[in-house]
């Protein structure tokens, strides 16, 4: 069971999101979201809030917020700054990716932050400034 299954129960991903993590990238193996049960691809009903989003935003991104607002989302897990601010203005609560092992650390999921940190730079190319890493250890009690 995934760290995400087990903080969240299931997540719901739009298509645009889900065929992003599906293309091979660099440092990054494709993601078939379909082999998770506990994850669910479906797309807002309403564009124009990607259409007003997409200007400034990633349409994945835009697509992402927007469905977060349709659904009512408890959180959006959403990195980039702007994109956080974007959701914000819109009245959806977010976290991101060192938010949610901030949570697992809390919950006993994760043993430390700083392994984490270690493979989301090495493995898979995050850009986390050392103040923010060490903002997260402090929320989680490791500093």
């Amino acid at each position: 069971m995934s760290v995400l299954e087990r903080l969240f129960g299931s997540v719901v991903v739009p298509t645009l999101v889900a065929n992003e993590l599906a293309r091979p990238r660099p440092r990054l193996s494709l993601i078939d979201l379909s082999r998770f049960g506990w994850i669910r691809v479906t797309d807002p009903h309403d564009q124009s809030t990607i259409v007003r989003l997409e200007s400034s935003l990633d349409r994945a991104e835009a697509a992402a917020i927007a469905l977060a607002v349709e659904l009512r989302a408890d959180l959006l897990l959403i990195d980039e700054q702007a994109n956080r601010r974007a959701a914000a203005a819109l009245g959806v609560p977010t976290t991101w990716v060192l938010g949610v092992l901030v949570r697992a650390k809390a919950r006993g999921l994760i043993a430390d932050l700083t392994e984490c940190d270690h493979r989301l730079r090495s493995e898979l190319g995050f850009h986390i400034s050392d103040a923010v890493l060490e903002e997260a250890r402090r929320l989680a009690g490791e500093a």
